[in-house]
């Protein structure tokens, strides 16, 4: 390991289970994963997926086409790769109702959906300065500042039960490797 990742577990044991720990865990998730790969393919299943979704799903495409934005690829089956294409999570939600195998549930709403989690490490440009430079994680977020506020060290905070993980925040950010993705 490289001592930027051991100086972090330290501080992190150091500080407890409080903010500290969590970013840090995120950070050294992000670093221990660029250490081991160059490119991070971060493939989600399409909004709605269910519990059995790989039993149900014939791969027919449905889902893929009626996509606007074309977030959803075509793989061994239907998958989002949200670090190259996010989910704008559309009004509608067309994606999840055009399943007719049931491999998809329709959203009627995105409150309680989670494709996954978006964290923040110590390379965003705001960390350590005396104000703010920049808030476009927080203005492309469809949830703003019920989703994403920022702490002491100006340091985006992303509330965990509120983010969708749909990846706006990530495809909008100028800083690369600022915000992070977790598939849950």
């Amino acid at each position: 390991m490289n001592n930027r990742v051991d100086f972090i577990k330290n501080l992190s044991k150091l500080f407890g289970n409080g903010i500290f720990s969590f970013i840090s865990e995120i950070f050294i998730k992000k670093e221990e994963s660029i250490i081991t790969e160059k490119k991070i393919e971060l493939k989600q299943l399409p909004p709605g997926a269910t519990d059995r979704f790989y039993e149900k799903c014939i791969n027919c495409g449905d889902c893929i086409d009626i996509c606007p934005h074309k977030a959803i690829k075509k793989g061994d089956f239907p998958y989002m790769n949200i670090s190259q294409s996010p989910c704008y999570l559309c009004d509608d939600v067309p994606c999840s109702k055009v399943c007719s195998t049931g491999a998809l549930k329709a959203i009627n709403s995105w409150q309680n959906i989670k494709l996954g989690l978006v964290g923040a490490t110590f390379r965003c440009e705001n960390y350590e300065k005396s104000e703010k430079i920049c808030y476009l994680c927080q203005e492309i977020c469809p949830f703003g500042e019920d989703c994403i506020e920022f702490n002491g060290f100006n340091l985006p905070i992303i509330k965990k039960d509120i983010c969708t993980g749909c990846g706006l925040c990530i495809a909008t950010c100028p800083q690369k490797e600022a915000l992070c993705y977790f598939n849950l």
